[in-house]
């Protein structure tokens, strides 16, 4: 952000097409008036000759800012009182039919060439200005100057203050008043900021599939104001990039988990770009951040009381999705507690209790809604904003488990057959020798960096082992993964890979590798072993650290990595055969997520509040319930001891 001065408005106001510097008829130079004033005329076009308008810039000896003469109406005929928030930068309104006396160098002759800021036929605005982000903005509204996808990834990306506050954007409380909630005045916002000539309303079909049609029309129709804030932020992440909305879907070809954002500030890095290490995700790190905190703050300025809901520090999106992380993890307990009675009923049979298990957990979840509903009611329902940030984060958790869902198939293939010898395992030597013997290859066509890779995911793992463990009992599992069974088990399935997608391809007959995907990427596929190999070399060269790198791995791939490895893991630790192991786990597994994603369906049903409580009394529910688990019989499982 720089001062305003004469030189630097002039900067920007020669690169705007329809400009034209006018100078004084006494004066001998174009250049005789610069530094002090200058004036330029805006063309609409040929057609439409009474929009043309006129600025006039004095810059006054020993003062702050410049003075700026403006017409009151736009290019657009767009109010500068219906634009913009407040008249912080209003100096003094000039109403039309006045005799005024502008400045002196803007009088006799001078002035005649600068017809639309003559106040004798105008109504016309003296304005102090002081930063070339508040001139840039002044020009969106009076010329249409449009913000370019550059400038807004650097509002995104920067944080860069140059976007106008405006009654039409969600960071303004006040209502846009009921005569401009119309469609040729949503236009010629749209037309000023983002030159947009047609559709103003072509966002709302973006709208209904984030929220639903039915929910869609009942907003449009009835908080017609909020509804056109929410139009200028799609416009803008449009512009941004476009798709941009497709991370708040859940109903996408391929489901992924990186529409979750990294930190902003993790491990010493205090900015987006040194934590990112993929400039795609970076920038959808950015829009989600933009979506949430725009619709958060319109919200506050109403409910400040809803902070503690929405205001998240860092981690997440919002707090909201936050406590649906923590709602995960008490469903995954209840889902294991009844797993674990049923399997122990029935002697290990995998089907019977599966089915008994996914029975009862629904059962307890239904009960214990009725109960709540019960004892606190229904809560009012969620306004426009409210709705748009429960759907968004209620559809990427349901992603979320899509991508589980989607990528359980694959994984059964991604097992080697013999991946059980690594069981006797005692050195590094050995784990090689395992290795070609099991893929019948030779040592040197295994690649120098497959044990290092291979512990950066047991790494991966273990950080996320029972995180109500004590630092003693973290200790002793994460010995234990260290441990050469567990490095061999790893690197044999990052050598399975490897030879399906790399240099070995010829010689199987399997097609490829697993891989992940980042959304909206020209090259959307991440190959697993290439990305674990830049890791490693990162953190080999000391440019950034391990628990950097591993923060900012994409989701989907930080998951599909650990969730591949606590299958080994099964392995290492059972005796039955591998195929059986790999398959009972994988169908608990997916039992698992669809009991999860079949809970946060339902949620969709209640206001965000009341999800919140919800949340809280379930919580708080099972812990009692818990300490209450070996009383005899599951039939009534769900019902409180």
């Amino acid at each position: 952000m720089g001062l305003l001065t004469i030189d630097s408005a002039e900067s920007i106001l020669n690169k705007i097409n329809n400009a034209k510097r006018i100078v004084a008829e006494n004066s001998k130079s174009a250049d005789m008036c610069a530094n002090t004033f200058c004036a330029y005329e805006f063309s609409y076009d040929s057609v439409h000759k009474d929009q043309v308008r006129h600025i006039a810039l004095v810059q006054l000896e020993n003062e702050e800012g410049v003075l700026v003469y403006v017409n009151q109406l736009s290019i657009h005929k767009f109010s500068y009182f219906d634009f913009f928030d407040n008249e912080a930068w209003v100096e003094k309104k000039y109403a039309e039919g006045s005799n005024t006396t502008f400045h002196c160098q803007f009088s006799g002759p001078f002035l005649g060439k600068l017809s639309s800021i003559r106040p004798i036929n105008n109504n016309v605005l003296l304005l102090r200005l002081k930063t070339t982000n508040d001139f840039r903005m002044l020009l969106s509204w009076y010329v249409g100057l449009c913000y370019t996808q550059y400038e807004i990834h650097k509002i995104l990306l920067n944080k860069a203050d140059i976007f106008p506050k405006s009654r039409n954007e969600l960071s303004c409380p006040k209502a846009i008043d009921e005569i401009n909630l119309s469609r040729k005045k949503l236009l010629n916002y749209f037309l000023s900021v983002f030159d947009i000539k047609d559709k103003p309303f072509f966002h709302r079909k973006t709208v209904a599939k984030i929220i639903g049609n039915e929910l869609e029309k009942y907003f449009f129709d009835n908080e017609k104001s909020n509804y056109f804030k929410v139009l200028s932020l799609f416009s803008f992440l449009s512009i941004a990039k476009n798709g941009w909305h497709e991370l708040m879907l859940n109903d996408t070809k391929f489901p992924s988990m990186s529409n979750n954002p990294v930190a902003t500030e993790f491990d010493g890095f205090q900015d987006q770009e040194s934590i990112h290490t993929n400039d795609n995700k970076r920038l959808n790190d950015a829009i989600l951040r933009f979506y949430y905190q725009e619709l958060i703050q319109s919200v506050l300025n109403e409910r400040p009381d809803l902070n503690h809901l929405l205001l998240s520090k860092n981690e997440c999106a919002t707090n909201f999705d936050q406590q649906l992380a923590r709602f995960d993890d008490y469903l995954q307990k209840l889902f294991n507690l009844c797993w674990e009675r049923w399997t122990s009923v029935h002697n290990r049979d995998w089907s019977t209790s599966l089915d008994q298990t996914y029975l009862d957990v629904q059962k307890y979840v239904d009960e214990h809604l009725k109960r709540f509903s019960a004892q606190f009611g229904l809560i009012e329902k969620d306004n426009l904003m409210l709705t748009l940030i429960k759907h968004s984060s209620l559809n990427r958790a349901k992603q979320d488990y899509d991508f589980f869902l989607d990528m359980y198939p694959d994984l059964s293939n991604e097992i080697p057959d013999r991946i059980y010898l690594m069981k006797l395992v005692n050195s590094t030597s050995e784990i090689i020798n395992v290795l070609q013997g099991m893929f019948d290859i030779k040592k040197n066509e295994i690649p120098d960096d497959l044990l290092e890779c291979a512990t950066i995911v047991i790494e991966m793992y273990v950080r996320f082992y029972n995180l109500e463990a004590t630092p003693d009992e973290r200790y002793e599992f994460k010995r234990k993964m260290f441990r050469y069974p567990y490095i061999g088990a790893s690197a044999a399935l990052l050598l399975n890979g490897y030879i399906k997608n790399n240099k070995l391809r010829s010689r199987t007959k399997i097609n490829k590798e697993y891989t992940n995907r980042i959304k909206g990427g020209t090259n959307n596929q991440i190959n697993v072993y290439n990305w674990l190999s830049k890791i490693n070399e990162s953190y080999i060269k000391k440019e950034k650290s391990l628990s950097a790198l591993l923060y900012c791995m994409p989701d989907s791939l930080y998951k599909f990595l650990t969730i591949r490895h606590d299958l080994v893991v099964s392995i290492i630790e059972d005796h039955r055969l591998v195929q059986i192991i790999v398959n009972d786990a994988l169908q608990l597994k997916k039992r698992k997520a669809e009991f999860r994603k079949e809970v946060i369906e339902k949620m969709e049903l209640y206001s965000i509040e009341y999800i919140n409580g919800f949340i809280e009394y379930f919580i708080d529910t099972f812990n009692t319930f818990e300490r209450f688990v070996n009383i005899p019989g599951l039939s009534n499982l769900w019902r409180n001891p």
